[in-house]
């Protein structure tokens, strides 16, 4: 069967339509976006307010900044909301009103791809993903979660 120039021209777009519909359609969101931490196995009346101090460094030598923020609760799970570290400064969290200290420090991320597509994964479609982090110098991996 001879194929015809157009039915040519037609067979192409139809192959790369599916071959773009086999493209990842994902939202890529870096580490710095992740926007809050997980505090986990705390009783509902523990915590209802945490102080953040950044320091300058992983080595928590000078404070830059500190402030108070409200811990939300919601679905049995407590959350500090709008944080987004810089992944090159360590954190003091104190956590009111029971007192409880955590130091966070040490970030490090991998490079994930994103949006790949059928042959094609273009290096700007890569993100950084927050890959491992110390809570009171134990390392931990994924989103940021505190444990009581």
């Amino acid at each position: 069967m001879k194929i015809m120039p157009s039915s040519k021209y037609l067979l192409l777009l139809l192959i790369l339509t599916v071959l773009n519909s086999c493209c990842t359609k994902e939202e890529c969101i870096g580490p710095e976006l992740s926007g809050y931490i997980q505090l986990e196995k705390f009783d509902i009346n523990d915590l209802d307010s945490v102080n953040i101090k950044i320091y300058a460094d992983h080595n928590f030598s000078s404070v830059v900044s500190s402030n108070n923020y409200p811990i939300k609760y919601h679905d049995g799970s407590h959350f500090i909301n709008d944080f987004y570290p810089d992944l090159n400064k360590g954190y003091q969290l104190t956590l009111y009103p029971i007192n409880l200290t955590y130091d966070i420090s040490n970030f490090t991320t991998k490079e994930e791809k994103c949006n790949r597509c059928f042959l094609i994964s273009p290096d700007w479609a890569n993100f950084e993903l927050l890959n491992s982090y110390t809570v009171n110098n134990q390392i931990q991996y994924g989103q940021i979660t505190i444990s009581k």
